[in-house]
């Protein structure tokens, strides 16, 4: 959340590196971010005890019902090191999840934002955006008959001239 630029305020629960929350109670407005499960590819030690799958999430999460809701999901640039059939196989999983979201909860507005372009740096060959565009269409075949919309983050970054595995504030703030 860009400083200044936002009347939500940040707080915390939990393990920072796992999960933030922000409130707006002047309008209403909760913003809640939640790390995926592993495979979570970083420079740092992560614990992983608090994880929990998005599919699982979704399963769970208690919403209004009303308009006002909605689902965010980012998921990819973890598993561009992995064979593309773990990336497919999670996603099947979350569509199944959506579906159940969206039964229960109809009026939920659900996105998926796809990836972005990134650096190229010491992990050539796993990290390439060769993969990234593999999944971005990995995603846009399973999830393309849902009722939900895409972030092009992948558009965002190519028209910015930017190419970092975290977009900087005027990609994140358009999409």
């Amino acid at each position: 959340m860009p400083d200044g630029k936002t009347s939500l305020l940040l707080g915390r629960l939990h393990n920072a590196t796992v999960e933030h929350r922000s409130f707006n109670d002047e309008k209403n407005i909760t913003f809640q971010w939640k790390k995926h499960n592993p495979p979570w590819i970083g420079s740092g030690a992560v614990s992983t005890k608090e994880f929990v799958y998005i599919s699982r999430d979704l399963d769970t999460i208690e919403l209004g019902g009303g308009r006002q809701d909605a689902v965010v999901i980012g998921i990819g640039q973890h598993f561009r090191a992995l064979p593309i059939e773990v990336f497919v196989h999670r996603i099947l999983k979350i569509r199944h999840s959506i579906l159940r979201l969206q039964a229960r909860s109809p009026q939920t507005k659900v996105f998926i934002k796809l990836e972005n372009t990134r650096e190229l740096g010491k992990v050539v060959m796993t990290m390439t955006d060769w993969y990234g565009r593999i999944q971005n269409l990995a995603q846009r075949t399973v999830f393309g008959d849902l009722r939900l919309t895409f972030l092009d983050a992948w558009d965002f970054t190519l028209a910015a001239n930017t190419f970092n595995v975290h977009p900087n504030e005027m990609v994140v703030s358009n999409e």
